[in-house]
């Protein structure tokens, strides 16, 4: 099952609460506002807050389910973008 967080992901929680979830389900965020929702992404250019819902709604659909024990939730974040410091951290010493 593929579902994008604007289009298919409410078929996601149905499948979970009907126990209808296929065997591999990838689960993409919303990049892009839209009318009627913020951006899921957690890209920096939007507020995280979205997404840091999205994500617990998948956990705890999950853990509220007979799934929970047969489920392998993984997490990923993609290489471009993102949160990281482009700079080595400083020496011992730096800024104490």
């Amino acid at each position: 099952m593929w579902a994008h967080d604007d289009d298919g992901l409410p078929a996601f929680f149905d499948d979970v609460k009907e126990a209808t979830l296929a065997n591999y389900t990838f689960l993409v965020p919303q990049l892009f506002p839209s009318l009627t929702s913020y951006p899921t992404s957690q890209h920096p250019s939007g507020d995280v807050r979205a997404g840091e819902v999205l994500i617990k709604q998948v956990y705890d659909t999950l853990v509220d389910s007979p799934y929970w024990n047969e489920t392998l939730f993984v997490l990923l974040y993609d290489e471009h973008g993102g949160f990281y410091d482009s700079q080595p951290p400083p020496g011992p010493g730096v800024g104490s």
